[in-house]
């Protein structure tokens, strides 16, 4: 397991913007923001318990392949990878 080291200046920085943002009110009635901390992978396990979309990805496979927002959105017209 990696730990994630972080200077006394950076968990000050990190416990105001949680401040700041947390349990704030959203646009929805009675909704509130909340602050996660979701890795890079989590495309994988939402992806795998998620049903098909509208988009065409099958029910069970990864929201996307990486930091992209969709799956394969990462590529230009032609199919080059960016």
């Amino acid at each position: 397991m990696t730990m994630i080291m972080r200077t006394v200046s950076q968990q000050a920085h990190y416990n105001d913007l949680f401040d700041a943002i947390d349990g704030k009110p959203n646009i929805k009635e009675g909704g509130k923001y909340h602050m996660n901390m979701l890795s890079l992978t989590c495309h994988f396990y939402f992806g795998a318990v998620l049903g098909a979309t509208p988009n065409g990805r099958f029910a069970g496979k990864p929201i996307s392949d990486g930091t992209a927002l969709r799956l394969r959105r990462d590529v230009i017209p032609t199919g080059r990878r960016l």
